[in-house]
């Protein structure tokens, strides 16, 4: 018999995902090939046997069907990528042989090339490979040109000169940037710039996924500022932004401390004039041990008058707002971006 042909791409990522969990029986590890799939590596015939149970209900007997090339070619088929263990070589996509991706073509026309920095470039090998993208599709949500005008030549021009043509479009189509970079690594054609320009646009991948992180790690710390934020019993300290914007407190604080931030002197009239004439932020200084109940303020000592950057730094960790005094000795340190030990 042969594997099941309603067995799909699906069915095996679901099988793999029940390998990560369950692990793989001693007698079905692989022999000399295996699947790799984002960066980890499975026996092909025992994830073809668990996919079956996805498709048609049941674990799919290994003497029901033969390895190597037949479950090779399989797999391959559905575009995962196959490495021998005796040399780590990646099998082929179309016949379960070794895979040898096309050669690079380039020319020396390099006009379009360096006419765009690296990320531009970046961008339009990665989406050329990996999700076969048209020249005036690059051109227009990439370089940002009227397709109809350029026509797809600048997109062109960059993936000629590298030497990536049509038959390279799509080849890496359902792989990771790391399963295509292994591919390219094991080829004996030099393909080095394309790999180059795989690292980069992963690395800034990376660097925005961070960003992001970052981004809802402070708008998480500007909302820990807000009462309705915490739900009842969450949590025993908070900084009273209630205070901080009532208009009696700030007018009595600005009259006791003045208009200027008294962790950096910024003054907004000094700087911008008329408009920032009596403008400045108040800040709380004392966390505050109950949330709904009203509280005495004194302005002299528990608003102090702060600009709005050296406000956003005090609060920017809801789990470690520093007091104006830690705030100057990161203002203070003689190199900036200097790391400064703050004792708690």
């Amino acid at each position: 018999m042969a594997i099941p042909i309603n067995i799909n791409r699906e069915h095996v990522i679901e099988a793999i995902q029940k390998i990560d969990i369950e692990g793989v029986p001693e007698r079905r590890e692989s022999t000399r090939f295996n699947l790799l799939y984002e960066g980890e590596y499975y026996p092909p015939k025992y994830v073809v046997s668990i996919a079956n149970i996805f498709a048609n209900g049941e674990e799919y007997s290994p003497s029901m069907f033969s390895g190597g090339d037949e479950t090779n070619r399989f797999l391959s088929r559905l575009g995962f990528i196959i490495v021998e263990n005796e040399n780590d070589t990646i099998g082929n996509q179309n016949e379960g042989n070794l895979l040898s991706v096309p050669s690079l073509e380039p020319v020396k026309r390099s006009r379009e090339y360096n006419l765009y920095d690296d990320s531009i470039r970046d961008r339009v090998v990665y989406e050329s490979l990996f999700h076969a993208r048209t020249r005036r599709w690059l051109d227009e949500h990439i370089i940002g040109l009227n397709p109809d005008e350029s026509r797809g030549y600048q997109a062109m021009g960059i993936l000629h000169f590298i030497g990536l043509k049509d038959k390279h479009k799509g080849i890496f189509k359902g792989l990771s940037i790391y399963e295509a970079v292994q591919l390219l690594e094991q080829q004996d054609s030099d393909f080095n710039l394309v790999i180059q320009s795989l690292y980069r646009f992963n690395n800034q991948i990376e660097k925005n996924q961070k960003l992001v992180e970052v981004i809802i790690d402070d708008i998480d710390s500007e909302k820990a500022e807000e009462e309705s934020y915490y739900k009842d019993g969450s949590v025993k300290q908070y900084y009273g932004k209630r205070y901080e914007r009532n208009p009696e407190n700030r007018k009595k604080a600005i009259e006791i401390h003045g208009l200027s931030c008294v962790a950096c002197g910024f003054n907004y009239e000094e700087v911008y004039g008329e408009r920032g004439k009596d403008f400045i932020e108040v800040h709380h200084v004392k966390p505050l041990s109950t949330i709904g109940d009203e509280v005495v303020i004194d302005p002299k000592n528990d608003l102090v008058p702060v600009c709005s950057n050296c406000h956003r730094m005090i609060h920017r960790r809801k789990d470690n707002v520093l007091t104006v005094e830690e705030l100057k000795v990161l203002l203070d340190s003689p190199i900036r971006g200097e790391t400064v030990w703050i004792q708690k």
